[in-house]
């Protein structure tokens, strides 16, 4: 079961032991990168406004498990990936 959750002090460390099953790797960025572009736009704009994903055009599952939690295609590509962003 998929859960989201505000990230805080208490609960920063889960992040990074979050795993993914092995034939998912293809689509989900790991943890890692995630919490580094989250903590630059922070730094940049004091809080964090929005989350962004990105997957490929043609994963039509993620598409609607990311639309279910309400991330938004944006017409921005991220290599050959769609960017779909989710405002907090």
């Amino acid at each position: 079961m998929i859960h989201l959750g505000k990230l805080n002090y208490d609960n920063f460390d889960d992040v990074f032991e979050l795993e993914v099953k092995k034939e998912q790797y293809p689509f989900v960025l790991d943890n890692c990168n995630s919490l580094a572009k989250a903590y630059a736009t922070m730094i940049n704009g004091g809080k964090v406004g929005f989350f962004w994903i990105s997957y490929e055009l043609e994963n039509i599952v993620a598409k609607k498990l990311y639309a279910s939690f309400g991330f938004l295609e944006t017409k921005e590509m991220c290599g050959d990936e769609i960017v779909a962003v989710m405002k907090l």
